[in-house]
């Protein structure tokens, strides 16, 4: 998203950005871990029930794989995101209490 941006706004700017999107994530963070741990337990429930009708084929388990994959990726992506505010965060703390960039 702020690659886009790349040339039209200064490092200041970024980081703000930055910290202002990791900060926007942690508030979610709670609420999507849930709604993921929701949507794996369901997913764990439709392969258990295909594996006791003994139905369960390869590629329902790579369906199923791939499906559990989707939310660990997201997870650490979004994780990710919050680190990079966090990092922004201390980066630009000094300028935001009316510092300067050379002191």
């Amino acid at each position: 998203m702020l690659d886009d941006l790349d040339g039209f706004i200064g490092p200041e700017m970024r980081d703000l950005a930055l910290m202002e999107d990791g900060k926007a994530i942690a508030a979610a963070m709670p609420m999507l871990e849930h709604e993921l741990g929701v949507m794996e337990q369901a997913l764990e429930k439709r392969i258990f029930a295909l594996i006791d009708a003994g139905t369960f084929s390869q590629q329902q388990a790579l369906d199923a794989w791939l499906e559990k994959r989707a939310y660990a990726r997201l997870l650490r992506r979004l994780t990710k995101h919050i680190r990079a505010g966090s990092t922004a965060s201390e980066r630009i703390s000094p300028y935001m209490d009316g510092g300067t960039r050379n002191g």
